[in-house]
């Protein structure tokens, strides 16, 4: 299993098991992204940019969970670092309460389905915070996870001269 196709798979596992969590007042579902944000949705070219004219409208990207690949250990046995970025909008405590829930609901999660149909093994413990800056309205956090993949067998030459 390379990094990707891990990835891929933890953002599946990600859409399947958050499609029941809604947050904020509006009840919003969180969307799952691969590596970073998708540019903001926009009209003309013109108006295309990632500051909205309206401070006070909601970033249609929001709420969301990154999944990130970090780093990867020694080859003999793969350790992948996959790193998750969780972001929630809402007003101090309720954007607060909603990012921490979404965090708890994923933790949760990973370490409940782990095992089951999983090509990789998720080492203990996860790893997860808060950013030490936050800019309210929006609320983000982050996990740190580590996935041990298969070892690779070297495979034996044929015909050679």
């Amino acid at each position: 299993m390379t990094p990707v196709s891990l990835m891929e798979k933890i953002k599946a596992f990600l859409e399947e098991q958050t499609k029941v969590v809604m947050l904020s007042p509006t009840r919003l579902k969180p969307n799952i992204y691969l590596v970073d944000l998708p540019p903001r949705a926009a009209g003309d070219y013109e108006e295309i940019t990632d500051i909205p004219a309206n401070p006070m409208e909601v970033d249609e990207r929001w709420p969301f969970i990154i999944v990130t690949w970090g780093e990867s250990e020694e080859d003999s046995t793969r350790e992948s670092q996959i790193g998750l970025v969780f972001g929630c909008h809402g007003s101090g405590q309720a954007g607060y309460m909603d990012l921490l829930h979404l965090m708890e609901t994923v933790r949760i999660a990973l370490l409940r389905e782990t095992y089951n149909g999983w090509p990789c093994k998720l080492e203990r413990p996860l790893f997860m915070g808060l950013h030490d800056e936050q800019a309210d309205p929006y609320w983000t956090g982050w996990m740190t996870t580590t996935w041990v993949t298969p070892t690779i067998e070297e495979e034996v030459w044929k015909d050679v001269y």
